[in-house]
């Protein structure tokens, strides 16, 4: 009778375990239960990171990415951070939840909004990054759930790159697609290099 137990007590201690992460010595997670690869540190609140290891490169973040079996539960606290990095790789999550991704997208970095632009399947939210700067904007235009009305206003932008990807995205309708290829192509005088070239 002490051994079935003793094995109930383990069955429900393992199952616990596996929705915690690893815990440093002040209960916060360890850097290695969230990050792939992760290290041994602690990762306080508010941050949750260790900004010593995270670079940008170009727009691109380096360095360790949100593990894939990551509990929502953590992803949730990481969206509490004030880091961008952090809030970007949370977006960036394959499971992040639809809840999360639309509670940044008003968030004050140009990057984080981008991200969440990118994710969301709010229609007023993607009506409303259309108004936004450039970069937001080409987010908007390349959400699959952007509508044919919304990437007919982004295919008439003032910026190029905002327009091209209006046209790319999936969603656009073939006769939009055709009638902005056709205003955008290049004419003869686009073509002044040597044709062997």
């Amino acid at each position: 009778m002490e051994e079935r137990t003793e094995e109930r007590t383990e069955e429900r201690t393992e199952e616990r375990t596996e929705d915690r992460p690893e815990r440093g010595t002040e209960g916060e997670p360890l850097c290695r239960a969230v990050f792939t690869p992760g290290c041994d540190r602690t990762l306080r609140s508010p941050d949750r990171h260790h900004p010593d290891e995270w670079t940008v490169d170009y727009g691109r973040r380096t360095g360790p990415r949100l593990r894939e079996d990551l509990p929502e539960h953590l992803l949730r606290a990481l969206a509490t951070s004030e880091a961008v990095d952090v809030l970007v790789a949370v977006l960036a999550h394959p499971r992040v939840p639809s809840d999360l991704v639309d509670g940044l997208l008003d968030d004050p970095s140009e990057l984080v909004r981008r991200a969440a632009t990118r994710r969301t399947g709010d229609v007023d939210a993607l009506w409303r990054a259309a108004e936004d700067v450039r970069t937001v904007r080409v987010a908007a235009a390349s959400n699959p759930h952007a509508p044919a009305d919304l990437l007919a206003e982004l295919a008439r932008d003032p910026d190029r790159n905002v327009r091209c990807t209006a046209v790319r995205n999936p969603a656009c309708p073939p006769e939009l697609r055709r009638r902005t290829e056709a205003r955008t192509a290049p004419g003869p005088a686009a073509f002044t290099g040597d044709p062997a070239d």
